[in-house]
């Protein structure tokens, strides 16, 4: 491939490239360009490309023309280019000088807004978590019209209002591309009236606390300044059939790090709860601390969720702090029968080419899957559904040392979401990949009914 060409054997390999590329949601390209060769035997050029320096994987020949483009690359992936010139009997000379190149990511959404209904007087927020190159920038809009000021991933009102309730989208931009959210419906209930005072003076205190019973499951994990999650072995979980009786008693389990420990407590009139969770020995292993556990049931707005926050504050032992969010198990849609799922590859250059394929039946509102990952690892784990269509999967992977993470939204048939994929280096089984790799994968996928 490296052939010389007699006398001009040099004649290519100080060749000019004039480089820019774009990149695209749906893959990338780059068009290279480079200054034609003196000799009049050239009568053609071959690009070559790769992942590595010097090691040429993939080739294109340019024929007689001075620039080529090369379509379907992985944005985040850094490439390798070099040129070649050869003559009429297929004679090449050596490579060009190296040049390199990286596309870009354009943004991409890994948590939708959520639809909601809000108390007016009552204070409401939609947020959205998106990945992609920086800098990323964000606008909120109701209906076509941008929201004045709404231009961070999260959208607040301290009192909401009538004027407030809308169809709300936010769009998320950087400099090499835009998506926008789905739709989060914000309904904003006036409340009642009393229109004949009451004749007692006394009113005797209702248990709102039964309204919210139920079973809850959701996750944990810390995020980033931007909103999107920030998923480690040790600081994100599973909080996993918190069960809820009509007088605030709950028991439920927490899964973190390879291990689960039981939890227990009640909630107080106002939706509030909090635990502490011993990993002494006979739980974890010695030298895990205790975790505190921070629970509040939305008792005003509806929302049928339950939110907190679960944390590590033992300084010896790396503190944090992990908000939660776990949604009402609910048959829902009691339609589905079957649920498919596809993992795309991963962005990091590590991480297995393949997609990863996953499904099973869904069973008096609840999904199991069973599958398996693009580095062939098998996975298996049963989740309900929650009334808006949500699954969280998590999934402990290689001996407990890697894990898969997120939520999955299963609402109107249209599978979509996103998970974190954690493989650490030295993992044997299954083979390859072995300087491992900390990874984000788009779901898609499809539903059948019954």
């Amino acid at each position: 491939m490296k052939t010389c060409l007699g006398a001009w054997l040099l004649m290519a390999c100080t060749l000019t490239f004039f480089l820019f590329c774009t990149a695209r949601v749906r893959g990338g390209d780059v068009e290279l360009g480079w200054s034609p060769s003196s000799d009049a035997r050239v009568t053609g050029y071959n690009l070559y490309y790769g992942l590595n320096s010097g090691d040429y994987t993939w080739g294109v020949n340019a024929r007689a023309n001075l620039t080529v483009k090369v379509a379907g690359l992985t944005p985040g992936l850094v490439y390798y280019f070099a040129v070649t010139a050869y003559d009429a009997n297929g004679d090449q000379s050596w490579f060009s000088n190296e040049i390199t190149n990286r596309l870009p990511i354009p943004p991409r959404i890994t948590a939708q807004p959520l639809t909601q209904t809000a108390i007016a007087g009552a204070p409401a927020t939609l947020a959205v978590s998106a990945a992609g190159d920086p800098p990323l920038s964000f606008q909120w809009m109701n209906g076509p019209a941008p929201i004045p000021g709404g231009t961070s991933s999260v959208l607040s009102w301290p009192q909401t209002g009538d004027a407030n309730a809308g169809n709300y989208t936010v769009i998320v931009s950087n400099p090499w591309g835009s998506v926008t959210s789905s739709v989060a419906i914000l309904t904003v209930l006036d409340p009642p009236v009393i229109v004949t005072p009451p004749q007692s003076p006394t009113v005797l205190p209702t248990n709102t606390i039964a309204s919210a019973a139920g079973a809850y499951n959701g996750l944990f994990f810390q995020t980033n300044a931007d909103g999107t999650a920030d998923v480690t072995e040790a600081t994100a979980g599973l909080f996993g059939n918190c069960v809820v009786d009509s007088n605030g008693v709950f028991s439920a389990k927490v899964y973190v790090g390879g291990s689960s420990w039981p939890l227990a407590g009640a909630f107080d009139a106002a939706g509030n709860a909090s635990a502490t969770i011993s990993r002494l020995s006979s739980y974890g292993g010695p030298g895990l601390s205790n975790l505190t556990v921070i629970l509040h049931l939305d008792l005003i707005h509806g929302t049928r969720q339950m939110t907190g926050a679960i944390s590590s504050a033992t300084a010896g032992n790396n503190p944090w702090t992990a908000p939660l969010v776990a949604d009402l198990a609910a048959n829902a849609f009691p339609q589905l029968a079957s649920v498919s799922l596809w993992m795309s590859p991963g962005l990091s250059a590590n991480s297995p080419a393949n997609y990863g394929e996953a499904g099973g039946p869904v069973v008096n509102g609840a999904l199991s899957l069973s599958g398996m990952l693009g580095d062939t690892a098998a996975i298996s784990q049963t989740a309900p559904i929650s009334k808006d269509g949500n699954v969280p999967l998590y999934l402990n992977l290689y001996n407990n040392s890697g894990l898969i993470e997120g939520w999955v939204n299963l609402a109107g048939g249209v599978v979509s979401g996103s998970l974190t994929w954690i493989r650490p280096g030295g993992v044997f089984q299954p083979a390859g990949f072995p300087l491992g790799f900390n990874t984000v994968v788009r779901v898609t996928g499809a539903t059948s009914s019954r």
